[in-house]
């Protein structure tokens, strides 16, 4: 909160919508205490917690402002990165749906941007889609409230990875985007500051990513049916379903690999409609991935080829000792 309101902003051009999600600690009692002394400060609090889903949708609806903007626990605002976002809105001569910035982390020295290679132009959402990077998480974009509620967006509640389907699913509705290489965010790398939130339990993991690629599926069906006026409708479909491919692909070669056998079936018996493309023999697997990546098949060869040579090497040797 503190990288907040050490912008150069005056407090009547902003709100701060600060959401207690069901905290056990005194997390409550600190922000009723800076409220006192923020007069631009709303809190907020639920009685059960629903996540970061769940936080983003409270403050969504309490929201009174033009621009939308999300800020999480353990990432802070670099310094007048929010005045240069009010400038750069307001050098538009026709407001986007969608600003989005940068960002930097805070494990990298260098502080390089992580977007700098996509296009100054203003585009709609299927445009943008289909020919620049496109980030999968809501704190790098400024977002217009009124294009909210007019599409109803909302994140899904109480899960992991309910920002994903989130976002691109507004860009797909959006008219107009734009990127401006502002350096917004230093976003704390997993793991490498106090009071993130992480999760090790593989089963969880993969079950979550699994829904999150119902939810993507669901928006895309939703936007083939839409009778929206939204430019360019065809790319943002388009861009959409390979978005989908992409994180079914991810799924796969991130997550799959880590589970054991009986943790496989479990998966299976879940989500049977999910996984009838995925092979269940032990052998079939390996095939399927190389099929999903044409490179992993140099990077199977790569592995298994030293492998061989040491075999046989060893095997030489025993072979001599006993002689």
């Amino acid at each position: 909160m503190d990288s907040i309101y050490a912008q150069n902003l005056d407090p009547e051009d902003f709100e701060v919508i600060c959401i207690d999600d069901a905290s056990t600690d005194n997390t409550l009692e600190i922000l009723h205490r800076e409220q006192k002394v923020r007069l631009n400060l709303r809190v907020l609090h639920h009685e059960t917690n629903k996540r970061q889903g769940g936080g983003r949708n409270t403050g969504m609806a309490a929201a009174e402002g033009n621009y939308l903007m999300f800020l999480d626990h353990d990432d802070i605002y670099l310094p007048n990165s929010l005045t240069e976002v009010v400038a750069t809105l307001q050098k538009q001569h026709c407001l986007p749906d969608i600003l989005m910035c940068d960002y930097i982390t805070n494990t990298d020295s260098s502080k390089s941007l992580h977007y700098s290679s996509n296009s100054r132009q203003m585009m709609t959402g299927g445009q943008f889609m289909d020919t620049q990077q496109v980030p999968w998480v809501p704190w790098l974009c400024a977002f217009r409230t009124q294009f909210f509620r007019h599409h109803s967006r909302q994140f899904r509640e109480c899960v992991l990875f309910e920002d994903t389907d989130f976002v691109l699913g507004c860009f797909a509705r959006a008219n107009s985007v734009f990127y401006s290489p502002i350096p917004l965010i230093c976003y704390s790398v997993p793991g490498s500051r106090k009071g993130q939130t992480t999760s090790s339990n593989m089963i969880q993991l993969i079950d979550q990513r699994f829904q999150l690629l119902d939810a993507i599926k669901n928006d895309i069906n939703d936007l083939s049916s839409s009778n929206d006026h939204i430019n360019d409708i065809e790319l943002s479909i388009k861009a959409l379903s390979n978005h989908y491919i992409f994180a079914y692909r991810c799924v796969i070669l991130e997550i799959w690999w880590r589970c054991c056998y009986l943790q496989r079936i479990a998966l299976l018996k879940q989500h049977p409609i999910q996984y009838n493309r995925i092979p269940k023999g032990k052998n079939e697997i390996i095939a399927f991935a190389i099929s999903y990546l044409p490179n992993t098949t140099n990077l199977l060869v790569s592995l298994i080829k030293p492998a061989l040579y040491a075999m046989l090497y060893i095997r030489r040797i025993v072979k001599n000792r006993r002689k």
